[in-house]
C-alpha cells in the first residue's frame, strides 16, 4: 500500500514538469466526450467525439458527431461546429479557460411519432486541464438553445482529449 501511495505522490509531482508546453497554433486533437442531455439532465455515455484544430495558440475550431440512443425513447444522431477562445491560458499550472460557442444539427427518430431535425445553439465555458503536452481533460458548462421543442437548459460536457 506504501509503494502505492508513493507511486501517485511521485506522479503527481512529476506531471506539472511534463505538461507546461500548453499545445499551440497548428495542433490537431482527437477528443471523447460524455454529455449531459440539456432536455432531461440525463447523461448520455459516450455520446460525442471531435476533431479539434488549434488555428491560433487562443482559438480552438471543433466539429463535433454524436449518437445517443436511449432504448423506447429516441436515437439521436448530432453534428455541430464549435470555436473557443482561451481567455486565459496559465502554462505553469497547464491550465487553460476557453469561453466559445456552436452551431449544429439533431436528428432525432423517436420510437414512435415522426422524425424531427432540431436547431441547437451552444454558448459556454470551462476550464481544459493538460495532464500532459497531448493529453487533456475538459469541463465545459453552457446554456443551450434547440428547437422543436424550443428549449434553453444548461448542458454540461466532460471530455479528453488527445493533442497531435
Amino acid at each position: 500500500m506504501r509503494r502505492l501511495v508513493l507511486a501517485v505522490v511521485v506522479a503527481a509531482l512529476a506531471t506539472p514538469t511534463l505538461a507546461q508546453n500548453l499545445p499551440s497554433q497548428g495542433t490537431f486533437a482527437i477528443g471523447a466526450t460524455l454529455s449531459s442531455d440539456p432536455t432531461t439532465g440525463a447523461v448520455d455515455l459516450g455520446s460525442g467525439l471531435n476533431l479539434s484544430y488549434l488555428a491560433l495558440d487562443n482559438l480552438k475550431l471543433e466539429g463535433d458527431f454524436g449518437i445517443v440512443s436511449v432504448e423506447n425513447v429516441a436515437t439521436v444522431i448530432s453534428v455541430s461546429a464549435n470555436a473557443f477562445y482561451y481567455v486565459t491560458r496559465i502554462p505553469i499550472a497547464q491550465m487553460a479557460f476557453p469561453v466559445g460557442g456552436g452551431v449544429g444539427l439533431n436528428f432525432v427518430s423517436p420510437s414512435v411519432g415522426d422524425s424531427t431535425t432540431q436547431f441547437v445553439l451552444f454558448l459556454g465555458g470551462g476550464a481544459e486541464y493538460f495532464i500532459s503536452r497531448h493529453f487533456s481533460a475538459q469541463l465545459l458548462e453552457g446554456l443551450t438553445f434547440n428547437t422543436q421543442p424550443d428549449v434553453f437548459a444548461l448542458a454540461t460536457r466532460v471530455g479528453l482529449n488527445w493533442y497531435f
